[in-house]
């Protein structure tokens, strides 16, 4: 598109070039150049340094012929001057081709008598001053500055040139403020002021507004910043806008859509935001519309985009656009491409009346359903990607018919259903397969002959197996493969050592059940000698048997295998990443190691290696991951390590390393996590861990021989978030300064500012940390979640004093283990304040005291162990309490009673208020009835008594006889009488004529 512009423009100038001689022999001249403008130019010559030679024909009287001068064939005037450098690269600070063409030097003053100069083109060369003249050169109509080195700051003096029609100034050469006086060429139709160091905003540059002439203008890799100005709506013959990698933000005026003309719009990788302006459905003229990565929001695809009838290039990804893609998409029969990767898009895929697309990306959005089988119809796409979408179902054979097709991304769905020959028939363009992360299942015959070549296939997760793809054997060009985790359980075949024998660069066959012996892999391409081959990841599998020698690649991972025998001594200059972990590798570890002068990670734990570590790992000043866990290894750490500056996981856990640490350990000012634990270490833990090694996250000293108290020095360790100090011979007291331990108090876990450097490019993809941990009276090896753990053990150790109470303010501790010391005093009363806590041991010490109440508020509490102190009273009771009912929690403390224990409190008596009821608890039922049994026995004798009182008196008193049963008689008669009334009362209600 710009090349297209760019002659449309070059018409403007054919009056200009009509009258070039351009210093050729083949415009015959009647007249020479004037001589003070051939002085002129030899003055500008002599100033300038040109190692190509490039002025070597600027001899002679007639100055018209000399190459880049060109003169008017009727007055004898130099009006064309291009100099420009011939090679512009990418790059040009590292092409030796360009700097060698370079003109350096100054401008000579006496420039100003070339005035009727009208064409300069000077781009590409430096020259340090003399640019201000060019403000006097006023029939310039042509001016070309780019990438001229020239630094500083734009010449105010430009805006004298009334005349000028072409001015370009790109190339990172300026900076500080756009002089205002550009603004009075009215006359340009093209400025181009990308890729400087401008330090305006774009509201102080009003004067842009007043240019409508213009026809194309480039602000893009400014440093312009704010809003657009409305005025921008006055650029009606606008054709070419781009902003592109500018701060430039907020919403679009709707004031653009009167740049009716426009063709190409490019806003992107800049600050917008808001919803698109329905105006700029105006834009009928847009062939090119690129938004990528801004903030724009709303449904533009549905609401505008299907004005633009002429659009080829539709390139909207890294946004938030919703809603559908619509179906009026499908009319724009010119769009070649539409990229709309990484925004919120839903719906299906409407593509079925594309005629001429040849690029469909649509990744990271939410498309849902299956993929349309008329994406079978789109005979000119070459691209197809919608990987990480929401897609289900099958994949359409009528995918199989796309013969132009080249790469093929469906990974990252939910697609299932099987992949056969026919979806694949036709493919003979494709290059690029990717179908990982998904449910499918490739079924092909083993005498299939694919009828593409490829050069990236990704099917991890897709079955593939149980036997090894016997297609893959024609495939001789590929250099990216992954099929990990596919279901293969066969032997590795001879023929897979030929593929191996292309370019490759990477290589995942991890997670199958792959056995036999490790292929051999040529590492050199066949043409160029080249070492490409950088990552071979054969992870999870059976391979079996001893190694005569390691792949000379860049990354190796082994790991999870069945290898034995020594680590092969060989060749390891390219090696950056060695994982062989967990696997049967014995003897030392080899000295070549040490060769690795650009390794980052060396994991061989896990194996039965033997031996002290070599003095000599101390050369390896890249290394990044060093991982010697569960060996059996031997000997003092060598001081050396001490030169690992880079070093931030060091694990040497489960070894037989004994004596002191090395105080040049305290270099290792970027360390994470310092795993020492399972060793015979001895001494004082040092004070130089807390002062040095601040950075520190995790700290696990567990299982060894230390002595002497806890450094209070480790308060220093702001990012600590676990400390492991268990079953060593430390004395002493906590110290009370442990709430210092800040990562431990947030409650927002896994935040922590312990990350994978930059130097360390595959850290998190091809090495998993695991540290094993003593949390809910079990070990638990923690890999992904070790993030998101934060804990303290100091078990099994002398530790005396009481609890510092300072530990409360841990809020975002998980567990809390001091169990095994001589701690004393009580615990503390507000440890119901670490609302996070899930484990908690204070077991085998000397507390007493109460259980205080704050600790039913712990409702995370999975695991609690109060067992063998000097604990009374009241066990409390609510929440997460009434679930820990294990009686083996409270053994050990003779003064602790109530629920969840048999022994009664002395206070558990029942009374009764009138309206309060208190529950009796089955442990006291047998009790309470036979109080009730006793309470009947003395009621029923008294009722007995008291009746035969009664019967008695009246049996000899005859006066009280006869007064009791007269009184009997005359109730008789009232009541007989009142009923015999009512009764009558009755009858004559409901029969009136009896």
């Amino acid at each position: 598109m710009r090349a297209l512009v760019l002659m449309l423009f070059a018409l403007l100038f054919i009056t200009i070039t009509i009258d070039f001689s351009c210093g050729s022999a083949t415009i015959q001249s009647n007249v020479s150049c004037l001589e003070n403008e051939r002085r002129a130019l030899i003055d500008f010559k002599e100033n300038l340094t040109d190692k190509a030679n490039r002025l070597r024909s600027w001899v002679g009287k007639d100055c018209c012929t000399w190459k880049g001068v060109g003169c008017s064939w009727r007055t004898g005037h130099v009006i064309k001057l291009d100099l420009r450098n011939p090679i512009i690269p990418f790059n040009r600070y590292d092409d030796e081709d360009y700097r060698i063409n370079k003109l350096t030097g100054e401008m000579s003053p006496s420039f100003v008598d070339l005035k009727h100069l009208s064409y300069l083109d000077l781009s590409g060369n430096l020259l340090v001053s003399g640019v201000d003249f060019l403000g006097s050169l006023k029939s310039l109509r042509y001016l070309n500055l780019s990438y001229l080195d020239l630094g500083g700051k734009v010449p105010r003096n430009l805006g004298n040139l009334s005349r000028l029609q072409y001015l370009d100034l790109r190339g990172y050469g300026f900076e500080g403020p756009i002089p205002d006086t550009l603004g009075s060429l009215t006359s340009l139709t093209v400025l181009d002021l990308s890729f400087n160091s401008f330090n305006d905003t774009i509201k102080e540059k009003y004067f842009l507004c007043n240019l409508r002439s213009l026809v194309y203008m480039d602000l893009s890799s400014t440093a312009l910043q704010g809003s657009v100005p409305c005025c921008f709506g006055n650029h009606t013959s606008l054709s070419v806008l781009k902003l592109r990698l500018t701060d430039f933000g907020g919403p679009l005026p709707s004031s653009m859509g009167n740049m009716t003309q426009l063709t190409e719009l490019d806003l992107a990788y800049s600050l917008f935001t808001g919803e698109i302006p329905n105006s700029l459905r105006n834009l009928r003229s847009l062939r090119v519309l690129d938004l990528t990565e801004n903030g724009f929001t709303g449904e533009f695809l549905s609401s505008v985009v299907g004005e633009f009838k002429n659009l080829e290039r539709l390139l909207i990804s890294f946004n938030h656009f919703s809603g559908p893609l619509p179906s009026s998409l499908g009319r724009l029969s010119y769009l070649r491409e539409l990229d709309a990767h990484s925004n919120q898009l839903n719906g299906s895929i409407p593509v079925g009346e594309f005629k001429n697309l040849e690029r469909l990306v649509i990744y990271d959005n939410h498309f849902s359903g299956p993929l349309p089988s008329s994406l079978g119809r789109q005979s000119y796409l070459r691209e197809l990607d919608a990987h990480l979408n929401q897609l289900n179902g099958s994949i359409p054979i009528g995918l199989g018919q796309l013969s132009n097709l080249q790469m093929l991304d469906l990974s990252d769905n939910s697609l299932d259903g099987m992949v056969s020959e026919k979806h694949l028939a036709t493919l003979k363009s494709l290059k690029e397969l990717r179908l990982y992360s998904n449910s499918l299942v490739i079924n092909v015959s083993s005498q299939w002959v694919p009828p593409f070549q490829l050069q990236v296939l990704r099917t991890a997760s897709c079955k593939l197996g149980p036997q090894f793809p016997q297609w893959l054997q024609t495939q001789r060009h590929v250099t990216h493969l992954d099929m990990s985790n596919a279901s293969i359980s066969d032997i590795m075949p001879d023929w897979f050592e030929l593929i191996m024998s292309s370019c490759f660069e990477y290589l995942d066959i991890s997670n199958n059940r792959i056995r036999g012996k490790l292929p051999k892999f040529q590492m050199k391409c066949n043409d160029s000698g080249r070492s490409l081959n950088r990552e071979l990841k054969l992870s999870s599998n059976k391979f079996d048997g001893p190694l005569s020698a390691l792949p000379s690649t860049s990354i190796l991972d082994l790991s999870n295998n069945l290898f034995s025998g020594p680590i092969p001594a060989g060749d390891y200059d390219v090696i950056e990443g060695l994982v062989l972990s967990n696997n049967h590798f014995s003897g030392g570890i080899p000295v070549s190691l040490c060769n690795a002068e650009r390794i980052s990670l060396v994991d061989l734990s896990k194996n039965r290696l033997s031996g002290k570590i070599p003095h000599c790992f101390g050369n390896l000043g890249d290394l990044y991951v060093l991982d010697l866990s569960s060996n059996s290894l031997h000997g003092h750490i060598p001081s050396s390590l001490g030169f690992l500056r880079r070093l931030e996981y060091l694990h040497l856990r489960n070894n037989s390393f004994h004596g002191e640490l090395p105080l040049s350990l305290q270099n290792l000012t970027d360390i994470g996590t310092f795993d020492l634990a399972g060793n015979a270490f001895t001494g004082v833990i040092p004070r130089w861990i807390g002062d040095k090694l601040h950075n520190l996250v995790f700290l696990s000293l567990q299982s060894n021989n230390f002595y002497g108290g806890i450094p209070v020095q480790l308060c220093h360790l702001s990012a600590l978030q676990l400390l492991n100090l268990a079953h060593n011979n430390i004395t002493g007291d906590i110290p009370s300064c442990f709430h210092n331990f800040t990562a431990m108090a947030t409650l927002e876990l896994g935040n922590s500012n312990y990350s994978v450097n930059s130097y360390s490019r595959f850290a998190d993809s091809w090495y998993e940390e695991r540290i094993p941990l003593m949390i809910k009276g079990r070990e638990l090896e923690y890999t992904k979640t070790l993030k998101f753990v934060t804990s303290i053990d100091v078990s099994s150790n002398g530790i005396t004093g009481k609890i510092p109470g300072g530990l409360t303010n841990l809020f975002g501790l998980l567990n809390l283990n001091l169990s095994g010391n001589h701690l004393t005093g009580r615990i503390p009363e507000k440890i119901g304040d670490m609302k996070q806590l899930e484990s908690l041991d204070l077991s085998r010490n000397k507390l007493f005291g109460s259980i205080p109440h704050s600790l039913s508020a712990l409702t995370y509490l999975g695991h609690l162990n109060l067992s063998y102190n000097n604990l009374s009273g009241r066990i409390p009771t609510g929440n997460q309490l009434q679930t820990l009912n294990d009686l083996s929690i409270y053994e050990g403390n003779d003064g602790l009673c109530g629920a969840p224990l048999m022994k009664g409190c002395p206070d558990d008596q029942s009374a009764d208020d009138g309206d309060r009821q208190v529950l009796v608890s089955d442990g006291n039922r047998e009790e309470d009835d036979a109080e009730l049994m006793w309470f009947w026995a003395g009621v029923g004798p008294g009722f007995v008594v008291g009746l035969l009182g009664v019967f008695f008196t009246l049996y000899f008193q005859r006066k009280w006889r006869y007064a009791y049963f007269q009184l009997i008689e005359n109730a008789y008669d009232r009541i007989f009488v009142a009923i015999a009334v009512k009764a009558n009362w009755l009858r004559q209600m409901f029969h009136p004529h009896r």
